[in-house]
C-alpha cells in the first residue's frame, strides 16, 4: 500500500522539534522509523506531519555516568550492541538486542524509537523496566526524567503530545545482581509472541533479596508481575523456588490475547515457562558476579 499524504520536517534543535510537534496536526516523531514507517505504509497509522530527529544534536552518544550509562535516543540498536560499555557483561539488555529483529532492522532502529513506539510485542520496554532504567524526555515545559516503570502503559507511552525521548539511562547493576531476557518470537515480524525480562539480586548468603519480572508481548503492554516477585523475596535461589514463584502468574488475572500468532492459553503457558527460564539465567549471572 501507499501511505496517506503527510508533511515532513527535520528540525535542528529540540526546541524546534517540540514547536513542530505542538503546532503540527497529527504530528509524529520519526527516529529510526522501523515501527512507524511500516504502520504508515499499511495505513494502520496515519500522520499529518513527520518530525525527523536526524538533525537534532546530542542524541546519538553513549556516555558513561557514575551511576551507569546514558544512551542517546538516536543511537541505533546495532551501535548499542557494539558498545564496549554495554556488551562487556551479559544482561537482559544484551539478550534483548541479540534477539531484536534482524541486522537490517538493528542497523536503522533507534533505542528512543523502540521505546517510544511501544507495540505490545516490542522487547525494550520490558527490559527497561526490569533494569530500573530511567527515561529523559524534553517538551514545552523543558526536560524531565521518569522511571521506565512509570512511562509505559499501553500501545503508546505516557509521553505528552509534544514531548520527545532524549536518552535512556541504565544503572550499574547492584552487587549480587543478574538479569536476563527470554523470548519466543513471531517468525514473520520478529516481535515477541511472549518475552520475559527478569532481574534478581542475591544476598551474600545466596538467598533472593529482590526480583523484577516483566512480561512483554503476551499482554497489551509490558507489565510487571508483583505476585511472582513477592514469592521470590527471601527464598533460596533454587530451581524449585523459581518454578513455584512462576506458578503465581495466574493470580495476576492477566488477559492474554488470541491472534494469528498464538492463542491466549498458549501465550499464558509461554509466559510461565519463560519466567522460569529468565529467572534461572538471571540467577546464574548473579552468582557469577558474586563469586
Amino acid at each position: 500500500m501507499i501511505p496517506a499524504k503527510f508533511d515532513y520536517a527535520a528540525p535542528a534543535s529540540l526546541a524546534e522539534t517540540v514547536s513542530q510537534l505542538a503546532n503540527g496536526a497529527d504530528a509524529h516523531v520519526l527516529a529510526g522509523g522501523q515501527g512507524l514507517v511500516p504502520a504508515l505504509t499499511t495505513r494502520e497509522a496515519t500522520a499529518g506531519l513527520l518530525v525527523d530527529l536526524r538533525n537534532v544534536p546530542d542524541l546519538a552518544d553513549i556516555l558513561p555516568q557514575d551511576s551507569g550509562v546514558r544512551i542517546g535516543a538516536m543511537v541505533t540498536l546495532d551501535e548499542v550492541a557494539a558498545s564496549t560499555q554495554i556488551n562487556g557483561s551479559e544482561t537482559a539488555l544484551t539478550d534483548c538486542l541479540a534477539a531484536f529483529g534482524d541486522p537490517q532492522v538493528r542497523n536503522r532502529a533507534t533505542i528512543g524509537g523502540a521505546l517510544a513506539h511501544t507495540h505490545h510485542g516490542v522487547d525494550l520496554p520490558a527490559v527497561a523496566v526490569a533494569l530500573d532504567a530511567s527515561i529523559s524526555v524534553f517538551g514545552a515545559d523543558a526536560g524531565r526524567t521518569v522511571a521506565a516503570s512509570e512511562l509505559f502503559g499501553g500501545l503508546v507511552t505516557a509521553l505528552g503530545p509534544a514531548e520527545v525521548i532524549t536518552s535512556v539511562s541504565v544503572p550499574v547493576p547492584a552487587s549480587g545482581a543478574g538479569s536476563a531476557y527470554e523470548k519466543v518470537r513471531n517468525p514473520g515480524s520478529s516481535y515477541a509472541i511472549c518475552g520475559v525480562a527478569a532481574s534478581i539480586v542475591l544476598t551474600p548468603e545466596g538467598t533472593i533479596d529482590s526480583a523484577r519480572v516483566v512480561v512483554a508481548g503476551a499482554t497489551a503492554a509490558a507489565v510487571r508481575i508483583p505476585k511472582v516477585e513477592a514469592a521470590l523475596a527471601g527464598q533460596p535461589a533454587t530451581q524449585e523456588t523459581l518454578a513455584a514463584a512462576a506458578g503465581h502468574l495466574p493470580d495476576e488475572g492477566l488477559t492474554f490475547p488470541s491472534d494469528l500468532a498464538a492463542p491466549a492459553d498458549y501465550r499464558a503457558h509461554l509466559a510461565e515457562v519463560l519466567i522460569i527460564r529468565a529467572l534461572a539465567r538471571a540467577t546464574d549471572r548473579a552468582r557469577k558476579v558474586s563469586s
